[in-house]
């Protein structure tokens, strides 16, 4: 798999960094499931 080097600003850069973390969150077995709007 190749790699690409994106740039980004601090806001997308931020964004992105909590997007990951949520994601990395969501796969834990205890992690608690979200409905579709934002409620658990």
């Amino acid at each position: 798999m190749n790699k690409i080097k994106v740039e980004m600003g601090a806001v997308p850069e931020t964004m992105l960094q909590t997007m990951y973390a949520r994601a990395r969150e969501s796969q834990k077995p205890d992690a608690k499931k979200l409905s579709g709007r934002g409620e658990i």
